[in-house]
């Protein structure tokens, strides 16, 4: 059996975090050898360090790669390696991931939500249902992961997974996460309620919408009144206003709230969802919101 032999130099030796990380990985890679007799390990000091390096971000892109082999056909090569080796895969174009050395040879999936922020993160951001998974509030996963950003890419599937790009260009009310030592950005709690208000089709319809945005138990209204003027929509204000009526209770909603975006309501007719246009809806009057015919129902179990 091939050993692994961790190369470093006096030049290369990391501090702190960098250091633990890199060790604990190279102790991982150890005990798969110990533990796993049927696998062998065996990679060059290249493939050692670009492994080492896919390992810590977990999502890493070929421009990154370059900055460790200082050669752009010793990057595309070594990644070609450890991709038939079975210690990465090619994700999307120029994204490879690393295979945890314990889970060599196994059908390992790929954090779609890392996966997503990577590609998506030049001013992406997680949000609509893919926001209230990671809020935990969601009643159920989808195999669509949603990225906001200001200039959508093209959509793409991976291992069964829709990676889907919207475009929107606000850039408030974001928050960060860690998902296995990877910091990624997703729409907070009010940006999201919001958001999946506007376009319920992005959260799963609206009884999911009502139930995950039940789950949030409590929101903070001065800050959801804040974003309510910064999207300066006022069919989203009426629409938020009716619904926060609906789970008053849950929430604890102030009147005060509720009579400040009712008073918003003028004169126009608004719909609450696509399908509420299509004659299949009754009129609210209190907000002039048509709603679908259902709507007690969907209240009743949500």
């Amino acid at each position: 059996m091939s050993s692994f032999v961790y190369y470093t130099s006096n030049k290369q030796r990391q501090r702190g975090s960098n250091l633990n990380t890199t060790l604990l990985i190279y102790r991982r890679l150890c005990t798969m050898l110990a533990t796993n007799n049927d696998k062998e390990v065996a990679l060059t000091r290249n493939e050692q360090q670009v492994y080492i390096e896919l390992m810590k971000k977990r999502v890493t892109t070929t421009k990154e790669i370059d900055k460790i082999t200082n050669n752009y056909e010793t990057s595309r090569t070594v990644l070609s390696r450890l991709v038939r080796k079975g210690y990465a895969i090619r994700a999307h174009r120029g994204y490879y991931s690393a295979v945890p050395p314990e889970l060599i040879g196994t059908n390992y999936e790929v954090d779609r939500y890392i996966l997503a922020y990577k590609v998506g993160r030049t001013k992406g951001i997680l949000s609509h249902h893919t926001a209230l998974e990671l809020h935990g509030v969601a009643q159920s996963y989808f195999n669509t992961v949603f990225i906001s950003r200001k200039t959508p890419l093209r959509t793409f599937d991976f291992q069964g997974v829709e990676y889907r790009f919207l475009r929107q260009s606000w850039s408030f009310g974001v928050v960060s996460i860690l998902r296995d030592s990877v910091k990624v950005e997703l729409t907070d709690r009010e940006r999201t309620i919001l958001d999946c208000i506007r376009n319920p089709d992005y959260c799963g319809g609206l009884e999911e919408l009502i139930k995950s945005i039940s789950a949030f138990h409590q929101i903070d209204v001065s800050v959801l009144e804040t974003y309510l003027k910064k999207y300066g929509e006022r069919s989203l204000t009426i629409k938020t206003g009716y619904l926060l009526s609906m789970m008053k209770e849950e929430l604890r909603i102030p009147d005060g709230l509720l009579e400040k975006l009712k008073a918003q309501k003028k004169d126009k007719v608004y719909y609450l969802t696509p399908q509420a246009m299509n004659g299949e809806g009754q009129m609210v009057k209190e907000w002039n919101l048509i709603v679908p015919k259902n709507m007690e129902e969907v209240m009743r179990f949500a």
